[in-house]
């Protein structure tokens, strides 16, 4: 037997192993390929047996110990049973057997992710943290400590929140719960949540998907959602900055300010959209626990709902009516990417262009297509983009030089800039939903299937990427009738399906049989659907209905005809009792000419106790129930009070006391209603001592 360190991974992901070969001489020695072991001579049929470990060679010895004694025989049944019943989840008995392959084959890939970076251990679960703090706020990869808990990895949530997870939630209710639990476990140990994790956080991608994956899943009903650690998550990454880039967002403090990061953070556009989507996820999260809390922490639940709802319409700051695109902008609101050309990739796109980010809030899809011109304008841009021809030549290439394979995809699936392959195209098909045309989903969703998405052999079946399961999550949805066209909401767009019946039998849920008619005619437009019988005429279905059981009956056409009622226009992230969660901040001036105190150039103000901050504000009619969002640069309790200026004299207003900032560059709402005919404000600092960097005052846009 031969225990060897691994030669390549550092502290704190060093791997051991137990190693164990019968029948034979040999000798092992390690090198910079790993273990090298030379038989040399065989007395009987030799027999390996390998056992890994982060943890310890005694770890490793005690891995290797559960297969000992077992044939490969034994070994293979066990997991074959095991992924029997995965696959097992969707059939559709009457389809070809090839096509029932592929649905066997997307399932796989959908359970190959996320994996345990958790082993199982004589004192139960336990790893080593991929995380050290060097403070309570900065986390940093060094030593090795072991813990006791579940931790999972190997998952890009950028990659993976659009399609992979709802398909969780969906499929597997029983698994996601502790799925989730697994990626929240960072937030527990390091108090941040992953962007990206292999073994160790990563600095990759844009967004902190893991938000709205929580969200959803509390919206689907998922249970055993650790809701307070997600919630924490989510809301450090809204409304806090990150001194270590692995964690939170880029560009926070000017978005904080201003809605949108600057053209100076690569990827600025999609950092900005990704925020606003993500905050939608936050507002869902705060408005699930303001249910159950009580008192202050109800109240105080529920104005960070309302900000954070605010804030999920960030991304159209971003929008320029002229082009009717989503452009980058330099911290003084100037347009970066002049001369303008949609067709030039990357810069402030993360693997797109501005085709690509041109419908990018599927949160927001009925006020998106009022920034068109409306629902018949939202069509035409649709149809626009699946016209206009992806040439994938070197002089679009834009930032990253040379084109890159998602260009390649785009263009051979002539379907033109929808790059299907690739995560900011999934939603674009769903967006139909919110224009006068609402058909055109199930058209394209039918020709994809039929078109791109054939062959069971090597190197047929995909269009082109594949990332944990995310491209197989949204074939899988596709052939079924539904897509997650808004992550967070627990909602799912009914679709045509493309085959003629299915079986679902979710992990944790009731069965549900999905029988088509009018399949066989050629029809992919949906004429009627009805659940359990009765007629059902919403665009939409909640998942925890579908999880009751029961038949899904979709009735197809050749030609579209109106069978459903319109889109709800109020946002499935809307606080409870909030009707109107557009605001605008009336703040005018800061003192001598402070403004912007963050992300703008402007310089923070220092406050200690005593000091007091005043707020210009343009005055208004009516009172208005407002925010007052303050951001400070240390963490830390503090007390103030504020008043207002009306008619000539100061009126208090509210006092707040012990109010905690958790961590530092962080702001945070306070609901405050404001006098008609107010034209300032004034903050008193009674204790406590930091700097501001960022005052405003939010209300209502309709007085």
């Amino acid at each position: 037997a031969a225990t060897i360190p691994s030669p390549h991974e550092p502290d704190p992901l060093r791997g051991y192993y137990s190693l164990v070969i019968s029948g034979a001489r040999f000798e092992a020695r390690p090198s910079d390929e790993g273990l090298v072991i030379e038989v040399r001579e065989v007395s009987a049929p030799v027999r390996v047996e390998l056992g890994g470990s982060l943890i310890s060679s005694a770890q490793a010895e005690y891995a290797r110990s559960e297969i000992a004694g077992r044939s490969i025989d034994e070994v293979a049944d066990a997991a074959g049973a095991a992924w029997e019943e995965a696959l097992g989840i969707v059939d559709s008995v009457s389809a070809p057997s090839e096509h029932r392959a592929l649905l066997a084959a997307d399932l796989y890939r959908l359970f190959l992710y996320p994996t345990r970076h958790h082993e199982d251990t004589p004192d139960g679960p336990r790893y080593v943290s991929p995380l050290e703090r060097t403070s309570a706020d900065t986390p940093h990869v060094s030593g090795r400590r072991v813990r006791s808990g579940r931790l999972l990895t190997n998952n890009g949530f950028w990659d993976t929140y659009r399609t992979a997870w709802p398909a969780f939630h969906l499929l597997a209710p029983a698994r996601a719960g502790e799925l989730l639990d697994g990626m929240l476990e960072h937030v527990r140990e390091g108090g941040w949540s992953p962007r990206w994790t292999a073994g160790t956080s990563l600095d990759a991608m844009v967004g902190t998907s893991l938000d709205v994956i929580a969200a959803d899943a509390v919206a689907a009903g998922v249970s055993g959602v650790d809701v307070e650690t997600a919630y924490t998550g989510a809301l450090r990454n809204a409304t806090a900055a990150s001194s270590d880039a692995r964690f939170g967002r880029k560009g926070t403090l000017h978005a904080l300010a201003r809605g949108y990061a600057p053209a100076s953070i690569p990827e600025s556009v999609s950092w900005t959209i990704e925020g606003a989507i993500n905050d939608a996820g936050a507002a869902v999260l705060a408005r699930e626990l303001a249910r159950t809390a009580g008192g202050t922490r109800a109240a105080r639940l529920h104005t960070d709902a309302r900000y954070l709802a605010h804030r999920a319409a960030a991304y159209r700051s971003l929008w320029d009516g002229g082009t009717r695109f989503f452009r980058p902008r330099h911290a003084d609101g100037s347009w970066a990417d002049e001369p303008f050309d949609p067709r030039v990739w990357g810069g402030a796109h993360t693997e797109t262009n501005a085709w690509g980010s041109r419908f990018p809030a599927p949160h927001d899809g009925v006020s998106l297509s009022t920034l068109f011109g409306g629902e018949k304008a939202f069509g035409e841009a649709l149809d626009a983009y699946f016209v206009e021809a992806e040439t994938a030549e070197p002089r679009f290439a834009g930032s990253y030089g040379e084109p890159i394979h998602e260009m390649f995809e785009a263009r051979d699936i002539r379907r033109g800039m929808w790059a299907v392959s690739n995560q900011p195209a999934h939603h674009v098909p769903w967006m139909y939903a919110f224009s006068d045309r609402p058909w055109r989903t199930s058209e394209i969703l039918h020709d994809a299937v039929h078109r791109l998405f054939r062959g069971s052999r090597i190197g047929q079946g995909f269009p082109g990427d594949e990332d944990n399961g995310e491209m197989s999550a949204w074939h899988l949805f596709a052939q079924l009738g539904f897509a997650p066209f808004q992550p967070g909401s627990g909602r799912l767009l009914i679709t045509a399906p493309t085959r003629p019946s299915f079986s679902v039998r979710p992990l944790g849920a009731e069965r549900l049989d999905i029988v088509v008619r009018g399949h066989q005619g050629g029809g992919r437009h949906i004429r009627s659907v009805r659940w359990n019988g009765a007629e059902w005429t919403s665009p939409t279905v909640d998942v925890r209905t579908l999880h009751e059981g029961g038949v899904w009956e979709v009735e197809l056409g050749a030609e579209p005809v109106p069978w459903c009622t319109p889109m709800n226009a109020r946002p499935f992230y809307a606080p409870d009792g909030v009707d109107d969660i557009e605001l605008v901040d009336v703040v005018t001036r800061v003192e001598a000419d402070r403004m912007p105190l963050a992300g703008g150039g402007g310089s923070e103000r220092p406050v200690q106790a005593g000091t007091v901050v005043e707020l210009e504000v343009a005055a208004r009619d009516t009172s208005s129930h407002g925010l007052l969002v303050v951001g400070l640069r240390e963490a830390g309790s503090f007390s103030f009070h504020a008043e207002a200026w009306v008619d000539g004299s100061w009126h208090p207003l509210a006092r707040w006391r012990d109010e905690v900032w958790d961590w530092e560059a962080q702001l945070r709402p306070f609901a405050l209603e404001l006098p008609a005919r107010a034209v300032a404000l004034r903050v008193h600092w009674d204790e406590g001592s930091t700097a501001i960097r960022l005052a405003q005052f939010l209300v209502p846009q309709r007085p």
